[in-house]
């Protein structure tokens, strides 16, 4: 199912290195990614999406590096997304909203598939990934669309708390805060 997209552990760390070093050319990251499938794997996909996400509204990303994201590479992401781990689809989902939410049905895919074992992927993320997801959908104006993720995060933050960060605290205050005024209009 992941076609050329299964690079052994090796490779993909080599080819982790590069991308990182290639982080501030995203057309370069594309490149290196989409030419040499075989020697890359789900995380270093992800890692090119999240890392152009990262260059949105800069001029580094221009139109027709957004394009090649949105012709060539989400089809990828499509296609890895079923070897994606929590921190993966968090970065996604937090990519996509970053991009202007390109591809609304693949965004829709990676909250679900962050949902779909009880005491899985979901709560296995910790609190900074759950409160870029929670940022996230609210961002995409999707609170409604995604109410259950709301739900079921609410308990792994519960058991969270303690820890948070003033950053993830905030995030997560105005994620619901969204949620709860979508809820009421």
């Amino acid at each position: 199912q992941l076609g050329d997209w299964r690079a052994s552990k090796e490779e993909s760390h080599h080819t982790q290195r590069l991308i990182l070093q290639a982080q501030s050319a995203p057309a370069d990251m594309l490149r290196l990614l989409l030419d040499n499938p075989s020697c890359c794997n789900h995380v270093n996909v992800c890692t090119v999406l999240h890392r152009c996400a990262r260059l949105a509204g800069t001029p580094r990303l221009t139109p027709a590096i957004e394009a090649t994201i949105t012709q060539s590479l989400l089809p990828v992401v499509a296609e890895v997304l079923p070897a994606c781990k929590g921190r993966q689809l968090c970065n996604l989902a937090w990519s996509l909203v970053r991009l202007g939410m390109p591809d609304e049905a693949l965004f829709d895919a990676t909250i679900d598939r962050l949902q779909e074992r009880q005491g899985g992927l979901l709560e296995a993320c910790n609190a900074g990934e759950l409160a870029m997801v929670l940022w996230a959908i609210a961002s995409a104006g999707l609170t409604f669309q995604h109410a259950s993720f709301f739900e079921r995060a609410a308990g792994s933050l519960a058991e969270l708390a303690v820890g948070l960060r003033p950053r993830e605290i905030g995030l997560i205050t105005w994620a619901y805060a969204t949620w709860l005024g979508n809820d009421l209009k």
